[in-house]
């Protein structure tokens, strides 16, 4: 069973189904491999993988999708920030702060981009990061700030950065199973899709 994922999926939802596979099922190898969100397409389209977990939705009529869960975007700030204390931030507020982005094609960079145009400002970018850590690193340090999956940020450290919410607008996405529509799931591949779906229901 071969597939790949978004890093915070791998890295938060994964882990716990694929112990529970290995238990169900010792004799299947699992291959996984994680990527950002357009290597993950081309990786299904291809057939490399036998499914991806990514954004959803897909705009691509030979693929077929099933979604996992929603989550919501959060803002990371350092503690010293003045905006620290807050429980919400409404996006116009953030007009005169420097970014933290994941680069091109990742990380829900186009949709933050897209959100700051239409709350009426061009987000400045202090520095393009595609790793987690350095991101809270640079976020810790004041460089600048950024925006995280919450499903991320609740797992960053206490004595890290501080996150708060996003109202106005709200920023979700939403994360799904995509596969190729015309060739053969394998059914190790359509047993683990139900263990994701079982965990993401059941986390505890």
């Amino acid at each position: 069973c071969r597939l790949a994922a978004l890093p915070s999926v791998a890295a938060y939802i994964l882990p716990k189904a694929l112990a529970a596979f290995q238990r169900r099922y010792p004799a299947v190898e699992v291959q996984l491999m994680e990527s950002v969100q357009s290597q993950l397409l081309e990786w299904v389209q291809q057939g490399i993988v036998d499914f991806s977990i990514i954004a959803l939705p897909v705009h691509d009529p030979h693929l077929q999708s099933s979604s996992l869960l929603h989550d919501e975007f959060v803002l990371v700030v350092p503690k010293d920030h003045a905006f620290a204390s807050r429980r919400i931030v409404r996006l116009a507020e953030l007009a005169t702060e420097r970014f933290i982005f994941y680069p091109k094609g990742a990380g829900g960079r186009e949709q933050f981009i897209e959100a700051c145009h239409q709350a009426g400002f061009e987000p400045q970018v202090a520095f393009e990061s595609e790793d987690r850590e350095t991101m809270l690193g640079l976020v810790a340090a004041g460089v600048g700030i950024t925006f995280l999956p919450r499903i991320i940020a609740q797992h960053t450290r206490v004595d890290g950065p501080v996150t708060i919410d996003i109202v106005e607008p709200r920023l979700r996405r939403e994360v799904g199973v995509v596969w190729r529509r015309n060739r053969y799931l394998p059914q190790s591949a359509r047993n683990l899709i139900t263990l994701l779906e079982d965990v993401v229901r059941n986390p505890l």
